[in-house]
């Protein structure tokens, strides 16, 4: 509204226009020619975005533990909620990571210092950036995997025997950290529980014994970060009995005392029980040691008889053993010759003779012979031939030699020789 003074109202009375006032000119009447009707363009506010960190099943990790096996997340806020904005990813001196909300190793690795940068780009507007502040990657530990117990003998090492040497297996870690090489510092092994103060990476008997159980730890370095892995325990089973033999001479006569060689190893047992079994011509015979006497007028054997034995071990604890030898065919037993020469020492007429008899374990008929020497040269005399006269069969200055043969029925002998003698006067 404007307003006008006395003198104004005499102007315009006069017909001329009256004179403004500019200090009381009301500004809501001025002249809207001069006012902008374009709207205001709106400021953008972008806040600083944050980082956060989560493991592989997406639990929350501390910023000041992450590590190369953690994810990073980037957040930010923007007004107008409808401005475009980008988020991307830059080391401390500038290099870039990558692009996106989340960022994943090998984009970083121990050591980095990572930030997060937001920009928003409004229309008709310079962009506006924000930065996180930096996250410090550590150092992420190795991971040995699962350690595991293999035993030198059996086909299957969950359950092995005192026979047995046990290694610590673990597979080469694998350390989030490409950097880094891990490397393995020491075994420590458990028996029942217990500590065993051999830490190489092997333990053998008599470090554990049947039915205990054992266990091992593995542990790595990697730039200075120490892992453990346990191996699962394995009990220690029966060694069952291991048997050599038996075996039987390789020549049987009648009469003769057998006994099979054989040996037996157990290292759980002191002394696991024996069964043994003697077999003749396919029957069993009355005999429970390692030794058959074949003079044993109702468990012994003759000529010809087929002779086995059988061998059985058991300890007790589900093992065992079994051997066996034969059959082994008795051989002929020759005749045991017993002879004796009467007359020496011998003179030019002297008569020498031989006494002699025999014995066969097989009742063979044994037929005995002689044959004499005189001077070296056989004496054309009768086989059975007992004695050489003096002046008939040798004179003064020779020699006289005799040997006596007993045969049995399987032309199987004893000989014995005599001489020679020198003949005097």
């Amino acid at each position: 509204m404007r307003s006008w003074t006395p003198l104004a109202l005499l102007a315009a009375a006069c017909g001329a226009p009256p004179p403004v006032d500019t200090d009381t000119v009301d500004t809501d009447a001025a002249d809207t020619d001069a006012i902008d009707t374009d709207p205001p363009v709106p400021a953008v506010i972008l806040s600083a975005p944050t980082v956060s960190a989560s493991d592989t099943t997406g639990a929350p990790v501390p910023l000041d533990a992450v590590d190369a096996r953690h994810r990073l997340t980037c957040a930010a806020g923007v007004e107008p909620a409808d401005t475009p904005l980008t988020l991307a990813w830059r080391r401390a001196d500038g290099t870039p990571l990558g692009e996106g909300p989340t960022l994943r190793a090998p984009a970083f690795a121990k050591g980095d210092l990572v930030r997060c940068l937001a920009t928003a780009a409004p229309a008709g507007l310079a962009p506006v950036e924000a930065a996180s502040a930096d996250v410090a990657i550590g150092d992420a530990p190795p991971d040995p995997g699962p350690a595991r117990i293999v035993a030198t003998e059996g086909a299957d090492p969950a359950d092995p025997t005192v026979r047995a040497t046990l290694a610590c297996a673990a597979d080469a870690p694998v350390d989030p950290d490409a950097r880094d090489t891990p490397t393995r510092t020491g075994t420590l092994w458990r028996v029942d529980g217990v500590e065993v103060t051999d830490t190489g990476d092997t333990l053998a008997a008599p470090a554990f014994a049947r039915g205990q159980a054992v266990t091992c730890t593995v542990t790595f370095d990697s730039a200075g970060v120490s892992v453990a892995s346990e191996a699962p325990a394995v009990s220690i089973g029966n060694a069952p009995p291991r048997l050599t033999g038996p075996t039987l001479p390789a020549t049987i006569r009648t009469n003769d005392v057998v006994t099979a060689v054989f040996s037996i190893d157990d290292p759980d047992d002191a002394a696991p029980a024996v069964t043994w079994a003697w077999i003749r011509n396919s029957s069993p015979l009355a005999v429970a040691s390692d030794t058959i006497d074949g003079s044993n007028p109702t468990a012994g054997f003759s000529r010809d008889d087929a002779l086995e034995v059988e061998l059985s071990v058991d300890d007790g604890q589900g093992g065992t053993a079994f051997g066996a030898a034969g059959p082994v065919v008795v051989d002929n037993t020759p005749p045991v010759l017993t002879a004796t020469v009467l007359g020496p020492p011998l003179g030019a007429s002297s008569l020498v003779s031989v006494s002699a008899s025999a014995v066969d374990a097989d009742a063979d008929a044994v037929v005995i012979s002689t044959l004499w020497r005189v001077n070296g040269a056989i004496v054309p005399v009768a086989p059975d031939a007992l004695s050489l006269s003096g002046g008939t069969h040798f004179t003064e200055g020779d020699t006289v030699a005799v040997t006596v043969t007993a045969i049995d029925a399987r032309q199987d002998s004893d000989a014995q020789t005599f001489g020679p003698y020198l003949v005097g006067p």
